[in-house]
């Protein structure tokens, strides 16, 4: 099940000081993945 929902992006930076994890990833990492689980028409 997907939907739209708004994101609070004070909130967002919030949580990724509180949770350095967050804050540290290399998302360019994930290119891969999002290769094979993102459906392109």
């Amino acid at each position: 099940l997907w939907r739209v929902v708004e994101i609070d992006m004070d909130r967002v930076a919030e949580v990724r000081n509180i949770w350095p994890f967050l804050r540290d990833r290399r998302i360019e990492s994930y290119k891969n993945l999002t290769k094979r689980y993102i459906f392109k028409p």
